[in-house]
């Protein structure tokens, strides 16, 4: 099962070397979640991640929590 989710947005309409309006991809690690909103952040989207937890509930990290959660060396 997938731990984390990351999905970009872009305010306007993508042109087709920009790639989609809006994506959204599971990862089952970290650092390819790191990666994944690292690369969606360099290209202009807007990052939203959702961390997924059985025990607490899922948690949703937005705006500059996304830039310290990819710079954070811990889960």
């Amino acid at each position: 099962m997938a731990r984390w989710i990351v999905q970009g947005s872009q305010d306007r309409p993508a042109s087709a070397d920009e790639g989609p309006e809006s994506v959204s991809e599971p990862f089952m690690t970290s650092e390819g979640a790191k990666s994944f909103a690292r690369l969606l952040t360099d290209k202009g989207y807007a990052v939203v991640v959702r961390v997924l937890c059985d025990r607490d509930g899922d948690e949703e990290i937005i705006g500059p929590a996304v830039v310290a959660w990819m710079n954070s060396n811990s889960d």
